[in-house]
């Protein structure tokens, strides 16, 4: 009789199949179940955590987006010349209107001078309002395009991109058109003789800063159509405006002229990027963080009714190159006051907490299992 004993050494265990408990769902494949409750509980212990990426905070790629928008803003308006540079270039502006009115407009010989002056002042003005209009058109479709291609990028999305950049090229040229012929208007009026003064007032600074500000709010507002979101509109205009009045107050407090332009409009670029950033984040009410997966510590705000899931591009939250998600794997809509997750008859199923449910009310701090990527429900406002 042979007194052989079983050894067992610690590779040996380590290398033993992993025993969990069954699926709560039979469709659930009993192989995959024992791997996302590995996750899930690697989550419980590790309080749910994740290192993120700052690639992936919003505040770092919409502030690095504003201020590379604002370069290629800046380029644009120095290259295409829309309005006058300095002050040798307004003084030629100047005589050259007086000269085509004197010799286009008939009754010009028979006005008083008093009556010379106001059409000429009429005239001028209208004419610097037309060239606000276009130096702000280029700049807001500039600045615009660039924060709203940015989050698609960001997600891999290329439809997102597309999306966000065609309509920040649209919605930015004609809300910046818009707004720098208010702004213009609004800038002269404020002023108390309605003209630039030599130096820098305070009058002159305040009245750029409104006009600016009016400019950044309405460029940056188009940016939400993106998400197809008013609440995102809002907030997109709400960091707009605030990027625009910091930007306007920037602008002649700097020095020369050139270096004015510089820093003003790479300054509304990055302070509108920022402030966009900070008003999402103070105003959500929902979301969802990457904890594991290709986008790790990566934030979905919840903006949508409903917000899809899944690995096709055209998803709010896009979830690639997981051949255990499928196109529309699941989304989340509101009934009432809360948000449910309902899975789509996925492949591989959906899990909440370890569970597999085909619907689940989502409770701040919830954890949804997806393939392999992993994302923390987050909720503001609960019962």
């Amino acid at each position: 009789m042979n007194d052989d004993k079983i050894k067992i050494s610690w590779d040996d265990v380590q290398k033993a199949p992993e025993q969990s408990s069954p699926p709560s769902s039979p469709s659930q494949p009993r192989e995959s179940w024992g791997q996302v409750s590995t996750i899930a509980h690697q989550a419980s212990t590790s309080g749910g955590s994740a290192h993120t990426s700052l690639m992936y905070r919003a505040w770092f790629y919409l502030g690095l987006a504003g201020i590379l928008a604002g370069l290629l803003a800046w380029g644009l308006q120095e290259t295409i010349k829309t309005s006058p540079r300095n002050a040798t270039e307004v003084r030629a502006q100047f005589e050259s209107v007086a000269k085509d009115l004197e010799r286009q407009d008939p009754m010009w010989a028979r006005m008083t001078e008093a009556e010379q002056m106001n059409r000429f002042r009429d005239t001028y003005a209208a004419v610097t309002r037309k060239q606000s209009a276009f130096w702000m058109a280029i700049i807001a479709a500039a600045i615009a395009a660039g924060l709203g291609v940015v989050d698609g990028l960001v997600n891999r999305s290329s439809a997102q991109a597309i999306r966000g950049l065609a309509l920040g090229l649209l919605g930015g040229a004609v809300g910046g058109f818009i707004a720098g012929y208010l702004a213009q208007w609004l800038y002269v009026s404020l002023l108390p003789t309605g003209t630039e003064s030599h130096g820098v007032t305070a009058q002159q600074v305040f009245a750029r800063a409104v006009g600016w500000a009016i400019a950044g709010c309405l460029a940056c507002a188009p940016l939400g159509l993106a998400f197809m979101s008013v609440k995102r509109c809002v907030l997109a205009a709400f960091g707009g405006l605030l990027g625009g009045l910091l930007g306007g107050l920037l602008f002649d407090l700097i020095g020369t002229e050139s270096a004015s332009r510089f820093i003003g409009i790479v300054g509304i670029g990055a302070l509108s990027g920022l402030f966009i950033s900070l008003a999402e984040e103070v105003a959500k009410s929902a979301w969802l963080k990457i904890e594991a997966g290709r986008l790790i510590g990566k934030q979905f705000i919840i903006y949508r009714n409903p917000t899809r899931l899944g690995a096709a591009a055209t998803n709010e939250v896009y979830l690639f190159k997981d051949p255990a998600i499928s196109a529309l794997h699941a989304h989340i809509e509101r009934r009432g006051r809360r948000l449910w997750l309902v899975d789509h008859q996925s492949s591989s199923g959906t899990r909440v907490n370890g569970n597999a449910v085909r619907e689940q009310v989502l409770r701040h701090d919830d954890l949804i299992q997806i393939g392999e990527t992993r994302l923390r429900f987050g909720e503001r406002h609960q019962e």
